[in-house]
């Protein structure tokens, strides 16, 4: 597959591959990820930012993490249906009615969710998050390739294949920060919107980057330009 795509297409979508993993770093490091990969030094730092990534899904091999990144690009995953489940819900209801059901399930282990989902429910009309698991997938892929688990072409069909989905999912770069800051919330124990926003990279090339306009731009070609 990678040599169907010339070494400019290829520096393009790498790029682009990276702006779609900004949501999982932070600081200044962070910054410097959406730039560059990694390399091999990084892998040894014992909490950096691969340690971090990995650890987080409690991947430990290779087929661990074939089955955590297939997992994050199936549309149907347990965790965006279970989103759309409860925006549905609450989407169709008049603003009162939908009061009375999440009052409702005050005492329902579904409460912190029901009222996290009402808050975004105009923020993300369609209900879906699964741009949260595309940039988790491309981070994972970044990683695994460095840590040898995933070879150049295993990791480059799945990036593909993440931003295939995100292009088919959302119209901009806007929605897609939306909903990964969404699912971010949502994927947590207890989940909630805080009053502030958390400064990832994805946060500082929304706010402070010409990147995404110039270089990066969303509907970037993903098809090979060689045959």
């Amino acid at each position: 597959m990678l040599s169907k795509y010339s070494a400019p297409r290829r520096r393009t979508l790498e790029q682009y591959f990276r702006c779609l993993s900004a949501s999982r770093f932070e600081g200044v490091m962070g910054n410097y990820f959406i730039v560059f990969e990694f390399n091999r030094i990084n892998q040894w730092f014992r909490k950096g930012q691969i340690t971090q990534l990995l650890e987080k899904w409690k991947i430990q091999d290779a087929e661990g993490l074939k089955a955590k990144v297939s997992e994050l690009l199936n549309p149907e995953a347990d965790l965006y249906e279970e989103y759309r489940r409860f925006h549905a819900a609450l989407f169709s209801l008049s603003e009162a009615a939908r009061s009375r059901y999440i009052e409702a399930h005050k005492q329902h282990e579904d409460y912190a969710k029901l009222t996290m989902v009402e808050v975004c429910l105009h923020q993300l009309p369609s209900g879906n998050i699964s741009g949260y698991g595309v940039s988790w997938a491309v981070a994972l892929c970044r990683a695994g390739q460095l840590k040898g688990w995933f070879s150049p072409e295993e990791a480059w069909h799945f990036k593909l294949e993440a931003a295939k989905m995100a292009q088919s999912t959302y119209g901009s770069w806007s929605d897609f920060f939306v909903a990964n800051a969404i699912g971010s919330h949502f994927d947590t124990p207890k989940p909630e919107i805080k009053h502030y926003m958390m400064m990832t990279s994805m946060f500082n090339l929304m706010d402070q980057s010409s990147l995404l306009y110039k270089k990066a731009v969303w509907n970037t070609n993903l098809e090979p330009d060689r045959f």
